[in-house]
């Protein structure tokens, strides 16, 4: 997800270098990327040439017309999902949480971590967790409660060996949660193996997966009124 890399970067670079300023520049102008040319970027930004490709290598990309492409389809995506209809039992389930728990990698949740601050300023708690420690170890930190969604985001494209060992601690915190009672969604694909998993928020494999963190993300935006961007 381009858009996800770009806020990663935003969270994770000094405010006065030119990886800041770029991507801020690109998720700024995110809506009207079609029509701006690479020309426009140098105008506007004042980085070199040599800089603004160093910056597209970073992302993973060898030229801005690449990119481009990428952000215009994800916008588009976007706004197809804001149209949508949330289910109603979605819509419920968060609107009556006071801290919400993320737990994944940093590919998988990059485009929600945005959202913090926006929670924050709304007296909800977003708690996002870029690995899944011990099954024991985050029972005690989080002192869970019924007033706390856990949201599971799906490691689809990560490193495999940090997969197996990301699920195997899943599939413990989730028994543990059930029992308590504690409100819980995966986001994103699931094992053939595993489809018996009662999970209320998940999408199949036709679906791709940034689609269904946009539609989270839309979800977020609905109900409490307020937008990433």
């Amino acid at each position: 997800m381009i858009i996800g890399k770009l806020n990663l970067i935003l969270c994770t670079s000094s405010y006065n270098s030119n990886d800041y300023l770029l991507a801020a520049y690109l998720i700024k102008k995110s809506n009207q990327i079609e029509s701006i040319k690479m020309v426009d970027i140098l105008k506007d930004t004042k980085v070199s040439k040599s800089t603004l490709l160093r910056f597209l290598k970073k992302l993973g990309y060898k030229n801005y017309t690449d990119v481009q492409y990428l952000i215009t389809k994800e916008k588009k995506h976007q706004e197809i999902f804001k149209e949508r209809i949330i289910e109603k039992n979605l819509r419920d389930k968060l609107a009556k949480k006071q801290r919400l728990i993320v737990i994944g990698d940093s590919y998988s949740v990059s485009s929600l971590i945005v959202y913090k601050q926006k929670f924050y300023e709304i007296g909800i708690d977003l708690d996002i967790q870029l690995s899944l420690k011990s099954y024991g170890q985050m029972v005690v930190e989080k002192k869970f409660t019924g007033s706390d969604l856990i949201i599971v985001v799906s490691l689809y494209k990560s490193d495999l060996d940090l997969m197996a060992e990301f699920f195997s601690g899943y599939l413990e915190l989730k028994h543990f949660i059930k029992e308590q009672k504690i409100d819980h969604l995966y986001v994103g694909k699931i094992a053939t193996g595993n489809r018996n998993l009662d999970e209320c928020y998940r999408i199949d494999d036709n679906i791709n997966f940034s689609e269904a963190i946009y539609q989270l993300c839309s979800l977020f935006e609905k109900i409490y009124n307020f937008y990433a961007l």
